[in-house]
């Protein structure tokens, strides 16, 4: 059952793009040529990235004097963190602008930290630098600028030291190295040095007993002369240890500056192509974007559509039977001939198997012998199915009468060739008699009674006891009478005649019939105690709709209209 119910619904959804394809392909065709109008007004953009590799080295041995230690995955993410910080991009707009001097240092650092991008590769200790620029050369230049000033800033903090210390201890003139200079002093080396520290704390002490020394005696004093010369001798040491440390640093430094843990394994090249807009995406994003939305607009409009075009809108909406689909006709019946070719001719056309189909319906509505052929409003088809009905009828050899109920607008003497008098207001004006108003037609077992001279007061006449005694005449002498009456809406006509029939039909305009309109036409009928033996949905174009005229492809199948003739 539930296999069923997507069948019908994927149907559904085949037949609402059918019927609303055009409004779909607008759709596509303008998401296609928004996406195309897109990508040749945006500015190319290009991207060119390095790739860098990053070891993880050993803690030295400063870290594990302070006992700080980063995991591998905490070292990564802070390197990363490292290489799209601020710091970092000021070093890279200073260096790029002082090559260029095109752009203020804030504007490239802002589109710095806005344009790189990291991304590490997956099961590696590489991670790739990339950033984005509207000039192909430049994004080249910032990104192999990024891995110089990354690198060396990298250097510098996994030794600890500030550009004036490197200067210091990287200088040949070891001897003139002040083992007072804050700088020096500042390094984990000096400050935890033992023997330095004793040899400092020693000099202190000869200083403090020095200077009271002196307060007391002259310089030419024995023990200060011999206090000073101990001073000197205390900051020679000072002096000599401090520089040998310096040695041992610089010796580190230099051996560590051979074999960095971070080095570059592609350099960027100037990309030859831009990554944005990307064409192709733009292409299908317009396309199905458009094809989405077309599709949306006519699901919504068929949700706004509140007329009727089903089988189920006439069950559940009105719950009165579904008689049946009657194809539209292109110009109606423009006469006799008209209907006679159509329905003799083309047995197995769509007209005439839907009449067949209806007149099926009727007979099985019980014991029924004159029909209201009524609608909604103007113009929605009723005396062409009144005539054509008629005409099924009366090949089926029963003796039919079709009278043209219409006082207003009558079409069936036209159609038939028939002048307007006598007819049907004639005698229920009392100025003709029942013989002078039938006519028979060249159709066997068919008459009519035209309108005759349009009165100026229909209803008047159709309330008139005479009406229902020339049913009950007519009753006796044909098997069917068909009324072809005005719409319910906007006069009261066809309620009066509906007293009269014994079954009212209901005709329905495909699609253009609203729901609420055949609401209050059915209500209005039944208040009248109409008795209504079903709708028909009338006006249905089968190649358009096929989907709500389901009996389409059965027909091309024993052949459209012309005998003899099937598709295999």
């Amino acid at each position: 059952m539930k296999e069923e119910e997507d069948e019908i619904d994927l149907r559904e959804i085949y037949a609402l793009a059918v019927k609303h394809k055009l409004l779909i392909f607008l759709f596509f065709a303008a998401g296609v040529i928004a996406a195309i109008a897109a990508t040749i007004l945006k500015t190319p953009v290009y991207r060119a990235s390095a790739m860098l590799l990053i070891e993880k080295k050993a803690s030295s041995g400063i870290q594990e004097a302070i006992g700080f230690e980063m995991t591998q995955s905490d070292y990564y993410q802070t390197q990363y963190s490292i290489i799209t910080s601020r710091s970092i991009a000021e070093k890279v707009a200073e260096a790029v602008n002082a090559r260029e001097k095109s752009e203020p240092k804030r504007a490239i650092t802002t589109g710095f930290m806005s344009d790189v991008t990291v991304k590490p590769v997956s099961s590696s200790r590489l991670v790739k630098i990339s950033y984005d620029s509207i000039y192909s050369d430049k994004a080249a230049e910032v990104v192999n600028t990024l891995a110089e000033v990354y690198i060396s800033e990298n250097l510098k903090s996994r030794l600890l030291l500030s550009h004036s210390i490197l200067d210091k201890i990287s200088s040949d003139k070891e001897t003139s190295v002040n083992a007072d200079d804050s700088d020096i002093n500042s390094l984990p080396q000096i400050l935890n040095n033992p023997l330095l520290q004793r040899l400092k704390g020693d000099r202190i002490s000869l200083q403090v007993k020095l200077a009271s020394l002196s307060t007391k005696y002259k310089d030419n004093y024995p023990e200060i002369i011999g206090l000073k010369k101990a001073v000197d001798i205390m900051e020679e040491k000072i002096k000599e240890e401090t520089l040998n440390i310096i040695i041992s640093i610089k010796s580190e430094l230099e051996g560590k500056l051979t074999v960095n843990n971070i080095r570059v394994i592609d350099s960027a090249i100037i990309p030859l192509s831009p990554i944005l807009p990307n064409k192709r995406k733009n292409l299908l994003l317009g396309a199905f974007g458009g094809l989405a939305l077309g599709i949306i607009a006519a699901f919504l409009i068929e949700f706004l559509d509140n007329s009727i075009k089903t089988k189920d809108d006439i069950e559940h909406f009105l719950s009165i039977p579904f008689l049946g689909y009657i194809p539209r006709v292109s110009n109606g019946f423009k006469n006799v001939i008209d209907l006679t070719e159509d329905l003799d001719s083309r047995q197995h056309s769509h007209f005439a198997e839907s009449l067949r189909n209806i007149r099926v319906s009727i007979n099985f509505a019980g014991a029924i012998r004159s029909l209201l052929i009524t609608s909604t409003m103007p113009g929605e088809g009723k005396t062409t199915f009144s005539v054509a009905l008629a005409r099924i009828l009366a090949h089926t050899d029963n003796s039919v009468i079709l009278i043209d109920t219409d006082l207003r607008r009558p079409k069936i003497q036209e159609i038939f060739g028939i002048n307007e008098s006598p007819g049907l207001s004639g005698y229920l004006s009392g100025q003709a008699d029942i013989g002078k108003i039938i006519h028979k037609t060249q159709i066997p077992n068919l008459s009519i009674i035209p309108a005759g001279i349009i009165p100026p007061n229909p209803s008047e006449l159709l309330e008139r006891d005479n009406f229902g005694k020339l049913a009950k005449k007519l009753g006796e002498k044909f098997r069917w009478i068909i009324f072809d009456s005005p719409p319910i809406f906007p006069v009261s006509d066809a309620v009066i005649i509906s007293k009269i029939a014994e079954g009212t039909i209901y005709l329905i305009n495909f699609g253009q019939t609203k729901k609420e309109q055949a609401s209050d036409g059915k209500e209005k009928l039944e208040k009248a105690a109409a008795k209504i033996i079903g709708a028909v949905i009338n006006n249905i174009d089968t190649e358009k709709h096929k989907y709500y005229y389901p009996y389409h492809d059965y027909y091309h199948y024993y052949g459209d209209g012309k005998t003899g003739e099937n598709k295999k």
